[in-house]
């Protein structure tokens, strides 16, 4: 378990085979939203450069799983983008209803 904090609890997944990263948040029993980064094979330091790479490698994970980064589906949203601030790279599937 990532964060436990009730009604609200996250929980964090390696996916090896596709080199992802990935967290799920929960209201109760209700998905909320899904946080996703690829992860690089090697452990290269921090860069900007290597971090806009890695919203390219998000989007295109994206893309090959039939999801559209900006786009707004019937069951939520897909943002996928590179956070100045913090620092990184990441997508977010968000889901809409059941909160």
């Amino acid at each position: 378990m990532l964060v436990r904090n009730e009604p609200w609890c996250s929980f964090k997944f390696a996916v090896q085979a596709e080199s992802l990263v990935l967290a799920v948040f929960f209201n109760g029993e209700s998905i909320q939203a899904m946080h996703l980064a690829i992860v690089d094979a090697d452990s290269a330091p921090w860069s900007h450069e290597a971090e806009l790479r890695r919203k390219e490698a998000n989007d295109r994970w994206l893309l090959s799983k039939g999801l559209t980064p900006g786009k707004t589906y019937a069951w939520g949203s897909v943002w996928s983008g590179y956070d100045p601030k913090g620092g990184s790279s990441s997508a977010v599937l968000s889901f809409s209803g059941g909160s």
